[in-house]
């Protein structure tokens, strides 16, 4: 819950550049107030180069994240925090936005074609017996357990797994990329950085181990996802920074979400043992779990867009050169698209409507594979474990784009 002694929070106003907005997760009470209050909200910083409006509407946000027209990911994708010193240095931030995440239409169909095949039903088969033994591997581990800390024991290992196998990345570097992953995502929390040059130099060994992995894969491509983007085109310096920085984004992106979805899913779970029951009593569920999950947890706070010209947006203007920061938290806990929006519901009818991939040309490209995996692990923990449930309150990530839990006991039995 965001410091309801700030003025902002008292005014029911939600500023995603402030930290402590997300202290404890998704300020889902914060988020409703401001969706009655001010659903279009207005925010302006000294030293900021633009003003920005908060979106906390299922519709606004849905409409603002298909409408390309009107809007751009090509003056930044994810809205920076407030404090100073804490922005990475100019390199790392041009070459994360030099990617397909920081593209539009027509450009970012092309990157987006050269990888589509990887996530692709004929893909997901290929891995799907590998997935079940990774995952069947590590129940397996678990059996003569009590307890566990959930993320590092759990959640994080079949995630990362699969983006090695996917990626074609070599199997002893396992450790080496779940470090680097806690580093990335966690650019701005003291326990994996301390200060921003510890950041920085995590960002700079991921581009050299990732150019280098290219390098190979232009030489000797191997069918795998890497080899995909070494066909990128490199033809100036621009388009060699964002093969290198999609490398870093698939390398973050590939895992996190999944991670995060999942210890989610036993918070939620836990809160709900009604639904958890359900899911024991008939496992046919789990698809429809899966994406009602992903609604209910929202594992990524906001996404941010620019305006290209003057366009309004739930009745109010927005001016061209200002930005919109879309809650997606917010846009999957209205009521005006989900009906008792702060249950997590199995059977819910529309959960295929949350917003927690995103949606429309930028909506992420993975989640099939986060399904795939989702599935298979919540299926396993259920079948062999079916007494689980958290024992202790999430240690969250500090930060402003991703709801990250960095630590959760779980009893097993």
């Amino acid at each position: 819950m965001a410091d309801s002694t700030t003025p902002d929070a008292a005014a029911g106003r939600c500023d995603p550049a402030r930290f402590e907005t997300f202290a404890a997760g998704h300020p889902f009470t914060l988020y409703a107030a401001a969706r009655e209050k001010e659903p279009v909200a207005l925010f302006e910083h000294e030293g900021w180069r633009y003003r920005y409006h908060v979106l906390t509407r299922y519709a606004d946000i849905d409409s603002v994240s298909r409408d390309t027209d009107n809007f751009t990911s090509t003056h930044g994708f994810r809205l920076p925090h407030l404090e100073e010193g804490c922005q990475p240095p100019s390199e790392i931030a041009e070459t994360i936005s030099s990617t397909f995440m920081g593209s539009d239409p027509p450009k970012h169909g092309i990157t987006r074609k050269v990888l589509q095949p990887h996530f692709m039903p004929s893909m997901l088969r290929q891995i799907d017996e590998e997935v079940q033994g990774a995952v069947d591997g590590l129940i397996d581990r678990l059996r003569d357990r009590e307890s566990i800390e959930f993320v590092s024991e759990f959640a994080a290992i079949v995630p990362i797994f699969t983006l090695m196998r996917l990626l074609g990345a070599p199997e002893g570097d396992a450790e080496k990329i779940y470090d680097w992953t806690n580093r990335l995502v966690g650019a701005n929390d003291p326990e994996y950085n301390s200060e921003p040059a510890q950041s920085a130099a995590a960002f700079m060994e991921v581009f050299n181990y990732g150019t280098a992995l290219l390098e190979e894969r232009e030489t000797s491509p191997s069918g795998d996802l890497l080899s995909a983007v070494a066909m990128l085109p490199k033809s100036d310096s621009r388009e060699e920074m964002a093969r290198r920085g999609l490398f870093t984004t698939l390398l973050a992106a590939g895992n996190e979400t999944t991670r995060n979805s999942l210890t989610g899913a036993i918070i939620g779970l836990t809160k709900f043992p009604d639904q958890k029951q359900a899911l024991i009593d008939d496992p046919s569920l789990i698809p429809n779990a899966v994406r009602e999950i992903v609604r209910y947890v929202s594992p990524v706070f906001q996404m941010m867009r620019f305006a290209k010209r003057d366009v309004e947006v739930g009745g109010r203007k927005i001016a061209e050169g200002e930005a919109v920061v879309m809650l997606y938290g917010a846009a999957n806990r209205d009521p005006a698209m989900f009906e008792d929006p702060d249950r997590l519901d199995v059977r819910r009818a529309n959960a295929n409507r949350h917003l927690g991939f995103g949606v429309g040309v930028h909506r992420c490209i993975g989640a099939p594979v986060a399904t795939l995996q989702l599935e298979k692990m919540i299926a396993a923990l259920l079948t062999n474990f079916p007494m689980i449930k958290a024992a202790s309150e999430p240690d969250y990530l500090r930060s402003n784009f991703v709801s990250g839990i960095k630590r959760l006991d779980v009893r097993l039995r």
